[in-house]
């Protein structure tokens, strides 16, 4: 769809290397990060990994300071303290209680189109 709006207002393709080191951002930014949220998801809970993979705004706020030159305002430090607290709560937070955790074992249905693995 992207490509559609771009050529219906005369826009043409990049060369093969911007479209190489597109391909690679997009592959690292978007596949391998969320290969990695997944596998946290599976490890982590949901909670945390959700509350890490949010602050991934600040970041590039840090990096539009640094490299774009975009002003800091009153409101961004505010949002950052607000994401820095919320981060390190998340990682300081113990998780401790009187009862006792059982091991779960649950099997996923397979599919007739695909054979089982393992």
């Amino acid at each position: 769809m992207n490509l559609l709006l771009g050529f219906s207002v005369g826009g043409d393709l990049p060369g093969w290397s911007a479209l190489a080191a597109a391909a690679l951002i997009g592959f690292l930014g978007y596949g391998v990060s969320l290969a990695l949220f997944v596998r946290a998801l599976r490890h982590l809970g949901t909670a945390r990994p959700a509350a890490y993979f949010s602050t991934a705004p600040f970041f590039g706020t840090i990096v539009a300071i640094a490299f774009l030159r975009e002003p800091l305002t009153l409101q961004l430090i505010a949002a950052g303290l607000m994401m820095a607290i919320g981060a390190w709560l998340h990682l300081t937070k113990q998780h401790e209680h009187g009862h006792v955790h059982e091991p779960m074992q649950h099997a996923h249905p397979q599919s007739p189109t695909r054979a089982p693995s393992g």
